[in-house]
């Protein structure tokens, strides 16, 4: 696939994504973090209400949103450093890797989802590059290469289309519910 005809099929699945929203009368919770996210290229505010309690968990109040966690764009500077999640709470414990955090697009209150970008068992090599987590994590995608052209993942479309394309995988298989999130302005 070619690197226009790539960008604009991420181009017009971004325009034509509409913010998800929860009810108008619900007011978000107060966040636990504040930290930055990539949409469309662009770095947004996001903010997380982690679960705290043992029967925190997703909401049939809240539509789902996935939280895709990319090798970071600047490795100096990633948006969040990782962390480990002991046992308990986990089941086991979990290395949540060095990573920054892209998302389809704005959104009110959901419940998000943490989706690991990892480079295709199939793809050809120098197609998807990639950054190892120095505290033990997978080694997640920050770009694919299309028609000779480096492609930031930087868009939650961007990602889905390189998962449809091959390039790369959607891991889900580690507890990924990250508990709420929401989206406010662009920085």
């Amino acid at each position: 696939m070619g690197v226009l005809k790539f960008a604009a099929v991420a181009a017009a699945a971004v325009l034509g994504a509409g913010v998800a929203a929860g009810p108008a009368s619900a007011a978000p919770p107060v966040p636990d973090e504040v930290e930055s996210a990539w949409v469309a290229h662009r770095l947004i505010t996001l903010y997380v209400d982690t679960p705290d309690g043992p029967d925190a968990g997703p909401s049939d109040a809240r539509p789902d949103a996935d939280v895709f966690l990319t090798a970071p764009q600047d490795p100096a500077n990633p948006l969040d450093p990782g962390v480990v999640i002991p046992s308990p709470p986990a089941p086991q414990p979990i290395i949540v890797p060095v990573h920054d955090t892209v998302l389809d697009g704005p959104h009110g209150p959901a419940d998000c989802f943490g989706v690991q970008v990892l480079p295709a068992a199939g793809a050809r090599p120098g197609t998807v590059l990639t950054r190892p987590d120095p505290n033990g994590g997978a080694t997640l995608a920050y770009a694919v290469v299309v028609g000779g052209h480096r492609v930031a993942l930087t868009s939650g479309p961007v990602i889905r289309l390189a998962a449809k394309v091959g390039l790369v995988t959607l891991d889900r298989s580690w507890p990924g519910y990250g508990g709420t999130c929401w989206t406010g302005a662009r920085r």
